[in-house]
């Protein structure tokens, strides 16, 4: 399993942009719009809206000094594609016939997945069983990540992939939870899909490697990702699940995004409730008052993804940008 020439190029510019596009500093929904962009259009809208916003810094660099300096840097990324393809990195691309269906569905979809695994092939496996979600704040209670670790062991051991982001605190301890239950799992990262992150994840991204797959739309090695590959991340999340489990989420988590994208997807979407009280839980019973679906147990998260596979979501009735 290879990526193209083409696509690996579309993932070395986005590498290579990355600093550039944080800069930006575009809402969530503007950033989903302009991933899918061609990459002539991706280097225009950076280097004019970077020039636009730094003008004064930049003492009056024109747009078109901007974005004839971006484009150097796709070239520059064009050819680090066509090195990385001598190298043993696997991936699966649009223009193959194996790129995962679910993530055809999204309308800003990535271009590829480069695949960090003993057996790359098996992500393929993977996904041809029912995807579960866990997903959560890295700010969490003990009581969650221990509900985590316990819905996501009774899941794999049911047969189930667990999915999720590898950050910490909710959904490190989900993977840690699918692993000890001897289950499979998929971390999809924010940096390149051989690179821990955050540092301290590193045995266990090497036992994601080793049992399941690190995924990521970067090139392998790249590091360290910006605050918007985290927002970019979550919709492979939502796109690759059959069903999305908020465990635990402040009013301002990225975990919310990942539920609203789920939720457009036609996905299902759970919420384990939390307390009232409780700050870390705010955005997660939020949830729960618009909709969402009651997560108690492993039971619930069971029938949950079921009525995914088998019927009509039943999904949030409204999550506002």
């Amino acid at each position: 399993m290879r990526v193209c020439e083409q696509c690996a190029s579309r993932g070395a510019l986005l590498a290579s942009l990355a600093p550039a596009i944080e800069r930006l500093r575009l809402n969530r929904w503007e950033l989903i719009g302009l991933l899918p962009a061609n990459e002539a259009r991706l280097l225009d809208a950076v280097g004019a809206r970077t020039t636009r916003l730094g003008r004064t810094r930049h003492n009056g660099r024109s747009v078109r000094a901007e974005s004839q300096a971006l484009r150097t840097q796709g070239a520059r990324s064009a050819s680090d594609a066509r090195s990385a393809r001598s190298s043993p990195q696997a991936g699966v691309c649009r223009h193959d016939p194996r790129y995962p269906a679910r993530l055809a569905e999204l309308e800003c979809a990535p271009a590829a997945l480069h695949i960090a695994a003993e057996q790359p092939g098996l992500l393929l496996d993977l996904l041809a069983h029912p995807v579960v979600a866990i997903v959560g704040s890295r700010e969490s209670t003990y009581y969650a990540r221990d509900t985590a670790t316990a819905l996501a062991r009774d899941l794999a051991g049911a047969g189930m992939t667990v999915i999720g982001g590898l950050a910490e605190g909710i959904e490190t301890a989900a993977q840690h939870g699918a692993l000890g239950a001897g289950g499979k799992t998929i971390a999809v990262m924010a940096s390149g899909p051989d690179v821990a992150y955050p540092i301290q994840s590193d045995r266990l991204h090497a036992r994601v490697r080793e049992r399941g797959a690190a995924v990521s739309e970067l090139p392998f090695g790249f590091r360290p990702p910006q605050p918007w590959c985290f927002l970019a991340r979550n919709r492979i999340i939502a796109a690759l699940a059959d069903a999305v489990i908020v465990v635990e989420a402040g009013a301002s988590a990225g975990t919310l995004f990942t539920a609203e994208l789920a939720c457009r997807l036609g996905r299902e979407v759970g919420v384990v409730p939390g307390r009232t009280s409780d700050s870390c839980a705010r955005g997660s019973n939020a949830l729960l008052r618009d909709g969402a679906q009651v997560v108690l147990d492993a039971q619930d998260a069971l029938g949950l993804v079921g009525a995914g596979l088998t019927g009509p979501p039943r999904c949030v009735r409204s999550l506002g940008r």
